[in-house]
């Protein structure tokens, strides 16, 4: 399938080694809801509150992460501060609410546990990775698991999906139909319902 992407804005300037970008990442999109849901907060708060989130998430969801620090530095707390005005300002020029944004949560199926998404609005899934890279063919994938988690649910498909970068200021833009069809060649229920079937027939081992 083609990754084709659109620049929405010129690369950031990154101040933080490879090695932290996960906590700077992870602290950025923490701190952005904690903005939009504690407006009147100190950004030092927010900001704290939002680092101890990330610490949380990575220590409990990747086995090997590792800090040399859990404090962040001057420069990568800057990084973090413009990462989540990035993202509101992102999301502002949608027209989107920034209080209509959540956290998307998937039960699970099969093999594939409960999970969670980056941001859901009206139908629409937007994940952020913030690398120096392009887009992969990892990061459909992962889209489309999402997407097939929620049908699973009995919800109504995604009507957009979107991969973010705001590092590198490119966006990747589609919809399920499109993305099932140009991964698998099927439409999205024939799919979905294979899909099912291999995740959840015992054949395939975690």
């Amino acid at each position: 399938m083609n990754l084709a992407y659109n620049r929405i804005s010129g690369p950031a300037s990154s101040t933080s080694s490879p090695s932290r970008r996960d906590l700077i990442s992870e602290a950025g999109y923490f701190l952005f809801f904690e903005s939009v849901r504690q407006p009147e907060e100190s950004a030092e708060v927010l900001r704290s509150r939002a680092v101890a989130s990330a610490l949380d998430f990575l220590k409990g969801n990747i086995l090997e992460f590792t800090t040399e620090r859990d404090e962040l530095s001057a420069p990568e707390a800057d990084e973090v501060d413009r990462l989540a005005r990035w993202l509101r300002h992102y999301f502002s020029g949608l027209g989107v609410p920034l209080e209509k944004i959540s956290i998307p949560f998937y039960k699970g199926h099969g093999i594939i546990q409960s999970c969670n998404g980056d941001f859901e609005f009206s139908d629409t899934l937007v994940e952020m990775k913030y690398v120096d890279r392009q887009f992969r063919s990892h990061d459909l994938r992962q889209v489309i698991t999402y997407s097939a988690l929620r049908y699973y649910e009995g919800k109504q498909a995604y009507k957009a999906i979107t991969i973010l970068n705001p590092l590198l200021g490119i966006e990747f833009t589609t919809n399920i139909d499109e993305l099932v069809y140009g991964a698998s060649g099927s439409d999205v229920p024939e799919f979905f319902q294979r899909l099912s079937y291999t995740i959840s027939s015992g054949e395939v081992s975690h």
